[in-house]
């Protein structure tokens, strides 16, 4: 027996009866029945149907479509609408509510079944697609690099609270421009938007460091990687930008250089983690990702992860160069 609860809203109590008996043969459970918006609204709230079959002319100053509406935006429960009607004004308006269905009454059983099963598939898969989002944009709202993304002809799409800030940007006043219009640090960096474009034709990563970006009250030392993004399919959808701050780790150095004048490059390096020197070493064993991966039981994604953590901290823009410095900094043993 399913789980699945569904509302009906429909005025003439025969009809909501039979539907009742439907859903029941169907194996669904039915949550209540409602003849007005007002009934619909305090069911709805009442019970947390699943599901709700609404008809579109019912008792009470809202009609179906109003209640639908209610329901959709408040409580983001699927809609299908059962109704007599299939003029263009009723559709019009019904489309606004994003519904899951629409069958013109008389329906027959299988129809009714039909409409339902996809109706509840779609909302499992929109609603987990959501999840996916909020859990993605909960992730890159956590970094603490300034992240922006942009479609294909460098509209942004997104940009985090690092990048709100460092940029002093405001998200409401950015989503849907174009970068180029929004972002005081092209008027800067002319180069950008060559590099947004080279990411995009040649679709691989371009990373840039030691960006100068000059505010009213001071100047921001930035590390940039643009890495294309792709579906699924391997299509080309965008961009993102990646934007680390090394201001204090760029006046740690200069201070330190000044303090003690003979002190070497060499004796600056960056400290590394235990995991990024054994992907190093593999790397400078020229292995590839999904092998070194398999060697330390870690998945690929985070072998390019690290990857990308040594390429930055040795200010290097590839892996031959990455090779070269730890061989040359006797950064790992070699046979």
């Amino acid at each position: 027996m399913s789980n699945t609860q569904i509302l009906v809203v429909e005025d003439e109590v025969f009809i909501a009866l039979g539907i009742k008996k439907q859903l029941e043969s169907f194996g669904y459970y039915v949550s209540g029945i409602a003849s007005s918006g007002e009934d619909a609204l305090s069911k709805v709230i009442e019970t947390s149907p699943d599901l709700v079959l609404m008809d579109i002319v019912i008792q009470g100053e809202m009609d179906g479509i109003e209640v639908a509406k209610r329901i959709h935006d408040q409580f983001e429960i699927p809609i299908i609408y059962l109704t007599a009607y299939s003029d263009h004004v009723n559709l019009q308006r019904a489309k606004t509510t994003e519904p899951f269905g629409y069958l013109l009454k008389p329906f027959n059983d299988r129809e009714l079944e039909i409409t339902i099963e996809i109706a509840l598939y779609k909302d499992r898969v929109q609603k987990r697609m959501k999840d996916q989002q909020r859990w993605y944009s909960s992730i890159l709202n956590s970094l603490g690099e300034a992240v922006i993304t942009m479609d294909i002809h460098q509209t942004v799409l997104f940009l985090n609270p690092v990048a709100q800030t460092i940029f002093q940007l405001k998200k409401q006043d950015s989503i849907g421009r174009n970068l180029m219009e929004i972002c005081p640090l092209w008027p800067q960096v002319r180069d950008l938007e060559e590099w947004i474009a080279k990411a995009l034709h040649e679709q691989c990563a371009v990373r840039k460091s030691n960006l100068c970006y000059e505010t009213l009250d001071t100047t921001i030392i930035l590390d940039l990687c643009i890495t294309p993004i792709k579906n699924e399919e391997g299509v080309l959808k965008g961009v993102v930008l990646i934007f680390s701050d090394k201001t204090e780790q760029s006046q740690m150095e200069q201070i330190i250089k000044k303090k003690v004048p003979d002190l070497q490059h060499d004796d600056l390096l960056p400290p590394l983690t235990l995991r990024e020197k054994q992907v190093l070493e593999h790397i400078v064993e020229g292995e590839a990702t999904k092998v070194i991966a398999d060697s330390l039981n870690i998945s690929p994604r985070t072998v390019e992860f690290h990857r990308y953590n040594l390429m930055r901290k040795f200010n290097v823009q590839d892996i031959p160069s990455l090779v070269r410095h730890a061989i040359s900094k006797q950064l790992v043993p070699v046979n």
